[in-house]
């Protein structure tokens, strides 16, 4: 019959309790320093609110199409490296992670490269050497997958993922063909279309920010249709702010102290690993950690016979 349940005290109101199969551990990283942000870096914003440059100028420049990773930008994806190497995290980050997801937009492809690959080792090559184009690329080797990352987990490119669409040439992917050939290490099976249909140009066809957090939604379900408990995502920086603020604690009113790690804008190359929670599709029975107690069943096994 079980217990009868009281009401919960008002100091439960801070701390909640759910079953760990409800849960997901996802990475969120922003991708490094583009060309684009390089140009925009003297007068475009980085705060939470964004507004469209103006035709011609810092993001909305066509000259930033579907922007590279700057000089520095590989800087920022080397001292992630060294900064999880020195904590003895970075090991630990490709043992238990699962998934790589990464937004099929060139900067958070080369982000990934960059954090997750290394110029060294017989590992499977992610992204092919790239040569030096003044403001457009910088000259670098073929990265190769970290050997301590085994060949069965994936680097997924999924559109769900990508930066807020339509307006900026910058936010404009070129074709999947191409993308093969540059990063022979991520699987595109996932992107449906060759060409990129889901960006027009113009303010006017910029995604609205009620859909884009739909779209973090969606991904949010994706998730959870997943096997995978633990997931890395080299995504955009209005695409984790519009998730973090949506969905940061369920629609709960946060404390301050948790406001201040997920509400900022995410720096270039930022990692805020969390935990996300849908109870409706709480499936704790099926995590490996979990018994349901009690005795066995009678043909499930026998006891071995007692020796004297």
């Amino acid at each position: 019959m079980g217990w009868v349940r009281t009401p919960p005290s008002e100091s439960a109101r801070d701390v909640a309790v759910v079953p760990l199969g409800a849960t997901k551990t996802v990475y969120l990283i922003r991708h490094a320093e583009g060309f684009h942000n390089e140009g925009a870096s003297s007068g475009a914003r980085e705060e939470f609110t964004f507004i469209l440059s103006r035709r011609g100028t810092e993001y909305g420049n066509e000259a930033y199409a579907d922007a590279r990773l700057t000089r520095r930008g590989w800087g920022q994806c080397e001292h992630f490296r060294r900064t999880m190497e020195r904590r003895e995290a970075m090991g630990k980050m490709l043992e238990r992670c699962e998934l790589v997801v990464v937004s099929p937009l060139t900067r958070a492809m080369e982000t990934c490269a960059g954090m997750f690959g290394t110029a060294d080792g017989e590992g499977e090559v992610l992204m092919a050497p790239t040569r030096a184009v003044e403001m457009k690329s910088c000259e670098r080797p073929a990265m190769r997958r970290d050997e301590r990352m085994c060949r069965k987990k994936k680097f997924l490119a999924l559109e769900m993922v990508r930066e807020q669409i339509g307006g900026n040439p910058c936010d404009r992917r070129r074709t999947i063909d191409e993308y093969r050939t540059e990063f022979p290490g991520i699987d595109f099976s996932l992107v449906e279309e060759n060409e990129d249909v889901l960006w027009k140009p113009g303010k006017e066809n910029r995604e609205p920010e009620n859909v884009l957090r739909q779209r973090c939604r969606q991904f949010l379900n994706w998730c959870f249709d997943r096997e995978e408990t633990d997931i890395i995502v080299v995504t955009h920086s209005a695409f984790m702010c519009n998730l973090m603020v949506e969905y940061c604690l369920g629609g709960h009113q946060p404390c301050e102290v948790v406001k201040e790690h997920l509400y900022p804008w995410p720096k270039n190359c930022e990692c805020r690993p969390l935990v996300i929670v849908d109870t409706r599709r709480a499936s704790p029975s099926k995590h490996p950690f979990y018994h349901a107690g009690g005795d066995p069943e009678p043909e499930e096994y026998e006891l071995a016979p007692h020796e004297e």
